[in-house]
């Protein structure tokens, strides 16, 4: 069976929006377990530096050939007709975050790298080198904890801890930091990547590295819960 899917608009309107996400990760019974499970996984495949952990969800829907991308902290709709499009003379749009759905991992969010900052062969694999079997182990420990729908995948360099993220109308805007700020932000924010890391000497453990602010509409086409 193919470990990847392909990106459809269609399919990104049905992850859960960011509350039903964060309900569903609430829900559980021991958190500690789940992170203990999922750090002995990172560690023991070597990703912690690769991937973080990530909270499935949408703040809004897209149209048809629209998928969100990331240039510069702000992450908009974009308009891609097809695959060609995702490269140019100008840059290149790459998955940075994934979803399960239905045994197979969705990129929902990409981020555009311009051709002058760091030019990239296109067609490179970006898991090269990583065993599959973490992709298929990783989705056994979310399923047996009925978390495939809510828990994904993200490219921790698109993540520099500490960050914040609040929506407004169709655009995502993320913000870096201070960890004394991160740790006590206003509002009603939720955690949505964490980061395996060693924060003390010999002790490995999940810390959340961005959190997202809660907004309400009346409409799914704008910022919603």
């Amino acid at each position: 069976m193919a470990l990847f899917d392909e990106y459809a608009a269609e399919k990104f309107n049905n992850l859960p929006f960011l509350g039903e996400s964060s309900k569903a990760f609430q829900a559980i019974g021991d958190k500690e377990a789940l992170f203990s499970d999922l750090k002995a996984l990172f560690v023991r495949y070597g990703v912690t530096d690769l991937f973080g952990l990530t909270l499935v969800h949408r703040h809004f829907d897209v149209n048809e050939n629209e998928l969100l991308v990331e240039s510069n902290g702000t992450t908009m709709p974009w308009t891609v007709l097809d695959s060609a499009s995702f490269y140019d003379d100008d840059g290149t749009i790459t998955p940075q975050s994934w979803a399960f759905l239905r045994g197979r991992l969705m990129p929902f969010e990409f981020f555009f790298e311009p051709s002058f900052s760091s030019p990239k062969d296109p067609s490179l694999d970006p898991f090269s080198g990583i065993d599959s079997a973490f992709f298929r182990e990783f989705e056994s420990l979310l399923q047996q904890r009925h978390l495939d729908r809510t828990l994904g995948l993200s490219l921790l360099p698109r993540c520099p801890e500490p960050q914040i993220e609040i929506t407004r109308e169709r655009a995502n805007l993320t913000f870096n930091i201070s960890e004394d700020k991160f740790r006590n932000a206003p509002g009603e924010f939720t955690d949505v990547v964490w980061k395996c890391t060693e924060a003390i000497p010999g002790v490995v453990e999940f810390k959340p590295t961005k959190k997202c602010k809660k907004v309400t509409t009346t409409s799914s086409k704008v910022a919603h819960n």
